[in-house]
């Protein structure tokens, strides 16, 4: 009756095992598909992650895996027996998500089911808009608007009347953090935009096309007032043209009076 994403209900690594201090039960069994059926039908804890000893049998079952204890995974260097490591992926509900909306922004709190180590951190913000928790079983953060605050607004968009913000809860031990893998979990938050905010928003949006609105206007207003100087000039210039020209005819007349009287 489990519930599992991928085509196996068991990721695998090979000469690996969970640290013996976090092995809740160790039985023995004849095959390695023996084991993990008993870790699927464990049925007083949450059987996580199997060790399976493949010289002598043994079966170590934990509640643990790579997110809940990633420095627990150990690799083995004893030549004398071959263990590997397995962990159960079935659906993943060791976290519960929820989320408040703010007039500036949202409050995203996380509860987790074991100690988590990692990140949760905005899709497209990692490094501006990020919380690593450290064993912790309760985490929160806030994501600001894009109106506050830009840390994290590449991974918040609006929708219609929605904000809506993508985050991502690192769960696999990947280094860099902010390398999404299949086995990372997505989350999406949605907060509808009362009447001010939508009208905020469009404000924002519209701010550069009004400067460039304005901009546009002055250039505009300077381009007449240069034109009309422009024209001013020219008329001034052909005007005191016409006058040389009048005032040299009149002396030219003048002078031809003159020389027949």
């Amino acid at each position: 009756n489990k519930s599992c994403s991928g085509d196996y209900a068991f990721t695998y690594l090979s000469d690996r095992y969970m640290d013996l201090r976090e092995v809740r039960e160790v039985i023995r069994t004849k095959t390695l598909e023996d084991c993990l059926s008993a870790c699927l039908d464990a049925a007083n804890y949450a059987c996580r992650s199997v060790s399976y000893n493949r010289t002598n049998g043994d079966c170590l079952l934990s509640q643990h895996n790579q997110l809940s204890k990633p420095s627990h995974i150990k690799i083995n260097n004893n030549p004398n027996y071959r263990i590997d490591y397995y962990e159960n992926s079935c659906t993943n509900n060791s976290f519960t998500f929820d989320y408040e909306c703010k007039d500036d922004g949202i409050q995203v709190k996380v509860i987790s089911k074991y100690p988590y180590t990692g990140a949760m951190y905005g899709l497209y913000d990692f490094f501006t808009c990020r919380i690593e928790p450290k064993e912790e079983m309760e985490f929160e953060y806030f994501f600001p608007s894009p109106t506050i605050s830009k840390n994290c607004s590449d991974s918040i968009r609006y929708k219609g009347n929605e904000m809506v913000l993508e985050i991502v809860i690192s769960t696999d031990d990947v280094e860099p953090l902010y390398f999404i893998t299949p086995d990372d979990l997505t989350y999406q938050a949605r907060c509808p935009l009362d009447e001010i905010n939508t009208n905020h928003i469009s404000s924002i949006k519209s701010d550069s096309a009004d400067d460039n609105f304005e901009m546009i206007a002055s250039a505009r207003a300077l381009f007449s007032a240069l034109a009309n100087a422009t024209k001013q000039h020219q008329l001034s210039k052909i005007s005191n043209d016409l006058s040389m020209q009048q005032k040299s005819v009149t002396d030219q007349i003048k002078s031809i009076n003159d020389t027949t009287n």
